[in-house]
């Protein structure tokens, strides 16, 4: 998925960003991830979608907060496909997850993050996102 464009995406705060490029999480380098940063917080979710024309069986994503992220905060993760929640996750600094999600027959796929009520320093990590057939 690296270097796909979405189809849409949210960035309500301002200075907020998303972007593909490399992630620390949890001391594991994660190369090719999908990184919200600087708008994390609160009601400000950030959320990006992709068209996957119903042509993938399987996503493999890595969950975290960046290395660089202010210690003390979690974040939510969700992944939502044609309107239908597949997964949702938190974590904190110094965690991380891999998620394994069915993604057979959906059509477009949301990658969703909210997080703390201070907006300092966050960065959620989705973290070298492959799609399987």
């Amino acid at each position: 998925m690296f270097g796909w464009g979405p189809a849409d995406h949210n960035v309500q705060f301002l200075g907020s960003r998303i972007d593909w490029e490399g992630a620390t999480v949890n001391a594991t380098d994660y190369p090719d991830s999908l990184v919200f940063a600087d708008g994390v917080c609160g009601t400000n979710d950030l959320w990006a979608e992709f068209d996957l024309s119903r042509e993938w069986s399987a996503l493999e994503v890595a969950i975290g907060l960046g290395d660089e992220s202010q210690s003390g905060e979690t974040v939510s993760f969700e992944i939502i496909g044609d309107d239908e929640r597949l997964a949702r996750s938190s974590a904190a600094l110094g965690e991380s997850e891999t998620l394994v999600i069915d993604v057979e027959d959906v059509l477009r796929i949301r990658f969703s993050a909210d997080g703390p009520s201070s907006c300092q320093d966050i960065q959620a990590v989705w973290g070298d996102p492959v799609l399987y057939r």
